[in-house]
């Protein structure tokens, strides 16, 4: 999240690694127990996160992975992989 908060632009690969990784979570491994609450303290401030960075015009790649991590965020997971999974093209 601190590559994230420092960047003077949003990098849309930093995005939708969180994105991927977090969707994937269930899938995989437990999150280890002295992990467990800083990663998904992690994953709730993405919407704050996002909000407050300076960098407020959003290519469509950035605008995909910002809108799944704040899904997550607020646990929507399906919402997530749908904004991952689908472009504009495939939504109009």
């Amino acid at each position: 999240m601190e590559f994230i908060r420092t960047q003077a632009k949003l990098d849309w690969n930093a995005l939708t690694l969180i994105a991927v990784i977090e969707l994937e979570r269930p899938k995989n491994l437990a999150v280890p127990a002295e992990l467990s609450d800083p990663y998904f303290e992690s994953i709730a401030s993405l919407p704050k996160i996002l909000a407050e960075h300076p960098d407020k015009r959003w290519n469509d790649l950035v605008m995909q992975g910002a809108a799944a991590c704040i899904a997550l965020a607020r646990g929507q997971r399906e919402f997530a992989r749908v904004y991952l999974d689908l472009d504009v093209r495939q939504g109009l």
